[in-house]
């Protein structure tokens, strides 16, 4: 064991003579921000990543979301549904200190501007193959669309469907629907991106639709 003088305090205990384990400290430290972990890796733009499990690290907490699809883009008679959100997974991931591991960052889905057509899909967000997030549907002309899914992690979920387009208040048209996961808004007219990992676009009937933000990968350790 080599202990430099940057390091914090470790707490020992002796299994045997000459042989002792490590019970708490090293590079953990009660003044650090990230106490009682080492720290994080987050991953929010679309991409492919490697990622370098740190020294003396055997379990990371993972964190996933996939790519939220965009809305439809539809007539003002009509109206568009939202895309689905990304996927949810969560997983406690056994690793070897110094193993590279591959980490992928789904992209949103496109936003479209040729009247009836249907959202594009989101990707699929991984870490190596422990698991991963499936990307929300894009949106379709009439009705909304599937939210992605977790796979292979401790806890798997969606952030949910898109949304069917509506009338609006004064029933002259109709409106697109929001995206899964809460962010988007029914609207006939939202030029905005979706800023949190994973939000499904809005369905809209005026420019084009919303596009589905990108996934995210978060690495506690």
């Amino acid at each position: 064991m080599t202990v430099t003088h940057l390091d914090p305090p470790l707490i020992l205990a002796c299994l045997s003579d000459g042989i002792y384990g490590v019970v708490a400290g090293g590079a953990t430290s009660a003044t650090s921000a990230n106490f009682p972990f080492r720290g994080r890796a987050l991953y929010a733009k679309a991409g492919t990543y490697q990622w370098k499990v740190p020294a003396n690290v055997t379990r990371v907490l993972v964190d996933i979301r996939g790519g939220g699809g965009s809305g439809a883009f539809g007539p003002v008679e009509t109206g568009a549904g939202g895309g689905g959100g990304g996927g949810i997974c969560s997983r406690i991931c056994a690793v070897a200190p110094g193993e590279s591991i591959t980490v992928t960052v789904a992209a949103g889905g496109k936003a479209v501007n040729v009247v009836n057509t249907a959202g594009s899909w989101g990707g699929t967000s991984s870490f190596g193959s422990f698991c991963s997030a499936t990307g929300g549907e894009g949106g379709t002309l009439f009705n909304g669309a599937g939210g992605g899914m977790g796979v292979g992690g401790d806890f798997n979920a969606s952030l949910g469907a898109g949304s069917p387009p509506v009338r609006n208040t004064n029933n002259s048209g109709a409106w697109g629907g929001p995206g899964g996961g809460g962010e988007s808004i029914y609207a006939a007219s939202d030029v905005s991106t979706p800023t949190q990992p994973g939000m499904g676009g809005g369905g809209r009937t005026v420019i084009a639709s919303q596009p589905g933000a990108d996934g995210c990968v978060f690495i506690t350790y």
